[in-house]
């Protein structure tokens, strides 16, 4: 409630991971970061912070205990893991210098997108492509992070998000790749995104 008061409102967070969250934290500030929420033990699973980069973008910091990292994910694609990341910036070029700086993300396609400028694709390790990054657009308030979660069949997948409440502000419409993407609101107003391979 005291959160809500002073002006924020629902909305997911990705987490990081980090090898060292103290040097993690030393390199944000360095690089034009702030702190939200400085290093916070979680028992059994290690230290966490709150973050946001040079535009205000927040995330999380994440350094798990060595018997936390040595899990595995489950395999891309798998229904209901974070298929995509993508990150709505205020410039998303000097954006992407800080994250390329901070955590040594490497780039792979750049997409024409119209009015819009480049929507530039990254990837966080290995070939394949973890998200991307773009311009937002002026109407869009602040820069923010959105998480797609991976669906089987996007037109049945927007049906439950209306009806549970939620909110479908666009799509499902195909991207490159030959994916269907979906843009939703939760009944609370958070802000997330649907994956699909199939329409």
């Amino acid at each position: 409630d005291a959160m809500c008061a002073g002006g924020a409102r629902p909305g997911w967070i990705g987490y990081i991971a980090v090898e060292d969250i103290d040097a993690a934290l030393s390199k944000l500030a360095s690089l034009g970061g702030k702190t939200l929420m400085g290093k916070t033990e979680i028992p059994t699973v290690g230290w966490f912070a709150m973050a946001a980069d040079p535009q205000g973008a927040p995330f999380q910091l994440l350094q798990s205990l060595p018997e936390r990292q040595a899990q595995s994910d489950p395999p891309a694609g798998t229904v209901g893991k974070v298929g995509w990341r993508e990150l709505a910036a205020a410039d998303w070029e000097k954006a992407w210098d800080f994250y390329q700086a901070m955590f040594g993300w490497k780039l792979n396609e750049t997409y024409d997108i119209g009015p819009m400028g480049k929507y530039q694709l990254w990837r966080a390790y290995g070939e394949n492509a973890d998200g991307g990054m773009f311009t937002k657009p002026a109407e869009m308030p602040h820069p923010a992070w959105v998480f797609y979660f991976v669906v089987h069949g996007a037109k049945a997948a927007a049906g439950r998000i209306e009806a549970a409440g939620g909110q479908v502000l666009m799509g499902p419409m195909e991207v490159p790749g030959g994916g269907w993407v979906i843009n939703a609101l939760d009944p609370q107003g958070g802000a997330f995104a649907l994956l699909s391979g199939t329409p």
